[in-house]
């Protein structure tokens, strides 16, 4: 069950509860909080009354709770151990190798603190504390986790004394998505650096190939979305990427000029559903409403070209969006801009509609009735009409004998 389906079916049973039945839940609930976590959630529901307490109160210990935890490990106080070491002796002296193996194995659970901390840092990141995100991002990409041998395994093979990050998640595989990891430490560094500083310290980081496994041929939308672009020097024509991709990071280098009187030549408005304006018309269309009040229609769309764009991009669905949040919470649009893309494509989205309908495409039905709404939905914010659904209506009442249009509305997300 996704996670919207979860909440709505937990809106309907709390609703069905009394007080006494929800301060069980509640309780029953808060038995499953990791222990390191039960004194931040109490502290936060003590101070709810304040507006920062959030911000001072819980962020700032849960900050420095992950900064301790990485000392430690730092400090040797947790490590791994390297057990099972055989040595074969005849094999050195007769064919000049060691036949040596080692096991290591992770008791302190340092895995489990290293991905501890990165959910930490991610929620900062989403919560907008670069700094302390940054912190805890550097903290753990740059950890020495101490290696700690068996008896028996010394003098018999060449061991090494400690693990770096990336040597960590190649020997023990705790399950750390290392590429998002470096992509969100860019971001924080990105979103925490002024201006002048931000190209060096970017390229800094990347650089570091140790730490962040990314090729420049390798960049999907989802790096440029995240920090805007790893190395602003790069142009986008140097990258190997496709012309849908290509100019959809375009737009979010904010080149919308160019894409725009790119996709102005492109007269026609059916059968471009799969090629550029098919991804830049509802992208542009999602882009002008107001980033905090997505629709599930937008976040739908969304979802849609990330799959199309990156089939490898290791993010969820809900992790894109918030990404995309992210983003576009930094872009200011000149109200030239606002007024040129949006008349742009509430003319494309009308022509498709038209073309569609009155020519009897059914199997773009569903199609022109997507687009549709999505400019109605839009457009309750651009144009302030009356209700997130009249532009659609009006495109409805265009079609009356054609039920079958009339009819993929209602399938439409909600």
């Amino acid at each position: 069950m996704d996670y919207k389906a979860f909440s709505r079916e937990m809106d309907k049973e709390v609703k069905k509860m009394n007080q006494l039945e929800l301060s069980k839940l509640t309780m029953d609930l808060l038995r499953h909080v990791p222990a390191n976590r039960k004194d931040m959630i109490l502290e936060s529901i003590v101070h709810k009354n304040s507006e920062d307490s959030l911000s001072s109160v819980y962020v700032k210990k849960e900050y420095e709770r992950v900064m301790k935890l990485c000392k430690i490990i730092a400090a040797g106080e947790k490590s791994i151990k390297g057990t099972s070491c055989e040595y074969n002796e005849y094999h050195s002296y007769e064919y000049g190798y060691e036949d040596d193996s080692i096991t290591y194995e992770d008791g302190d659970d340092i895995g489990g603190d290293l991905r501890d901390a990165l959910e930490s840092a991610n929620w900062m990141l989403l919560r907008k504390e670069y700094k302390y995100a940054e912190d805890i991002y550097d903290a753990v990409c740059t950890v020495i986790i101490s290696i700690e041998y068996d008896e028996d395994c010394y003098g018999c093979c060449d061991e090494q004394s400690e693990f770096t990050f990336d040597e960590f998640i190649d020997e023990m595989n705790p399950h750390i998505p290392i590429h998002k990891v470096a992509i969100e430490t860019l971001y924080a560094v990105y979103m925490n650096t002024d201006k002048i500083n931000r190209a060096n310290r970017l390229y800094r980081h990347y650089a570091w190939d140790s730490k962040f496994p990314i090729k420049l041929e390798q960049l999907p939308l989802a790096e440029v979305l995240c920090k805007d672009m790893i190395i602003p020097q790069i142009e986008t024509t140097s990258l190997n990427l496709d012309e849908k991709e290509s100019k959809t990071i375009m737009v979010f280098k904010n080149q919308w000029g160019k894409v725009g009187a790119e996709l102005r030549e492109n007269k026609k408005s059916v059968g471009w559903t799969y090629d550029l304006k098919g991804l830049i018309v509802p992208l542009f269309l999602i882009v002008l409403a107001d980033v905090n009040k997505i629709t599930p229609l937008m976040e739908h769309i969304l979802k849609g070209i990330k799959g199309r764009l990156d089939y490898s991009m290791q993010l969820d669905d809900m992790e894109f969006i918030e990404y995309y949040k992210l983003w576009r919470s930094s872009v200011v649009f000149t109200e030239e801009e606002n007024r040129e893309l949006y008349s742009w494509c509430k003319n494309e989205v009308t022509n498709r509609v038209r073309e569609i309908v009155s020519n009897k495409y059914r199997n773009a039905y569903s199609r022109a009735a997507e687009i549709s709404q999505l400019l109605s939905e839009v457009a309750f914010y651009i144009e302030k009409t009356t209700s997130k659904d009249e532009i659609a209506l009006r495109h409805k009442s265009a079609f009356p004998r054609h039920s079958a249009f009339r009819a993929e509305y209602a399938s439409l997300p909600k």
